[in-house]
């Protein structure tokens, strides 16, 4: 059986349209109603599936909670995964790091790239009956690929065309205005058809560096997926704050999330990285130090490098 991240689950259930509590649907996939959202945390495919069929049957409007959530998902939304969307150059490089590191947030669908006249397919592959908390959760997908590909370009986003496999509800028009296109139902493929064009625009905050920086560690995410090893690294934990655009930025970030030997000191790390988050803000344009004083700053560093000098003296030599 497949597994979906939770945040999937506290998206659609923050979107309903609907006077009744949303605890019981959280505690029936295990979630407790106050806990934290942790990306992290995998639900079993089947038991998102049934929630989705029970969250259309208490909404006003049932056939539209795919596109409310699809919208509501923003790029740290997703943690490394969402980030590396975000920095890549370009929406194509967007639609690469798709293809190459779903596995980190769902082992349910995949993603592939088809290349047509005029523009690509952004197909989604996902096995499975077709009954309605699929259906939902196919429409959710594609809506929430529109909604971070609209946040990340720089020019406005509108597909070519939507497809989706199964029946059209009774009206199509909410879907047609959310995507701004044709959107195709009881076609052969899930997928989004987007031009050539537009998936060369520049993405806003595209930069190299960091994109590759997310990648190794997405890279290592995938590796231990595979290898049935634990994951103790919870992405939530730094999800809003590493698309940063300076050098000075980027050393605090190495120094933050450099691999160390000791789990003691990765542990450290990532709660310098919680640290960092609320000392970044985002605009439109990209990230920025939000108003903290310098000896905040000063902490962070300091920190750091104390946490390079242990791990360096436990060694046997000094690297500072």
């Amino acid at each position: 059986m497949g597994s979906i991240t939770a945040l999937f689950v506290r998206t659609v259930l923050r979107v309903l349209d609907t006077e009744r509590s949303t605890d019981a649907m959280l505690r029936s996939v295990g979630i407790r109603p106050d806990s934290e959202v942790d990306a992290s945390r995998m639900i079993p495919a089947e038991e998102y599936y049934a929630l989705l069929k029970r969250a259309a049957g208490v909404d006003a409007h049932p056939t539209t909670i795919p596109l409310r959530a699809g919208a509501a998902m923003r790029c740290e939304d997703y943690g490394a995964f969402g980030l590396a969307w975000k920095s890549a150059s370009d929406l194509r490089g967007s639609y690469e790091r798709a293809e190459r590191y779903a596995r980190v947030l769902t082992s349910v669908p995949t993603y592939e790239m088809e290349a047509v006249a005029g523009g690509t397919l952004m197909h989604l592959h996902r096995e499975g009956r077709r009954r309605l908390g699929l259906r939902l959760s196919n429409e959710a997908t594609i809506a929430s690929i529109a909604a971070i590909s609209r946040e990340v370009s720089t020019e406005i986003f509108i597909p070519m065309a939507v497809y989706l496999k199964h029946q059209a509800p009774e009206s199509i028009a909410e879907h047609e205005a959310y995507f701004g296109c044709p959107v195709h139902f009881s076609s052969d493929k899930d997928a989004l058809l987007v031009s050539d064009a537009a998936l060369r625009k520049p993405n806003r905050v595209g930069d190299a560096g960091i994109s590759r920086f997310f990648e190794s560690h997405l890279d290592e995410e995938v590796a231990r997926i595979e290898d049935h090893e634990p994951q103790w690294v919870r992405w939530n934990a730094i999800r809003t704050c590493f698309a940063v655009l300076t050098s000075a930025h980027l050393i605090i970030l190495v120094f933050s999330l450099g691999s160390g030997r000791h789990r003691r000191d990765n542990d450290i790390r990532v709660n310098r990285c919680v640290l960092l988050c609320g000392m970044l803000s985002t605009t439109e344009n990209g990230w920025y130090p939000s108003s903290c004083s310098r000896f905040q700053w000063i902490q962070v560093l300091n920190a750091n490098v104390r946490i390079r000098s242990a791990s360096s003296r436990r060694r046997g030599r000094s690297r500072i």
